[in-house]
């Protein structure tokens, strides 16, 4: 004869270390989101720094950003490729 499965105590102590590792993930998705953001923006104190360094014409807003997006979209690399074309 089989014996009945065991539930109860099993299932919640599961369910409890589901609980926490999901909680786990969720710290670490967080974490990972910053560390992908502090990345992202590596660069500023180095091109602020340049940019500190040359004298820059007067632009519009709609002119800065659209440097700035560049910068964002394509990358530093890309932009500096592009610029030393010129």
């Amino acid at each position: 004869m089989a014996r009945p499965a065991r539930t109860g105590a099993g299932v919640t102590a599961i369910d409890e270390e589901m609980a926490r590792v999901q909680q786990r993930l969720a710290e670490l998705a967080e974490q990972r989101k910053a560390a992908l953001a502090a990345e992202a923006d590596k660069g500023r104190p180095m091109l602020l720094a340049a940019l500190g360094k040359v004298r820059i014409a007067s632009m519009s807003k709609d002119e800065a950003k659209t440097i700035a997006k560049a910068l964002g979209d394509l990358g530093p690399s890309r932009v500096a490729q592009i610029l030393s074309q010129r």
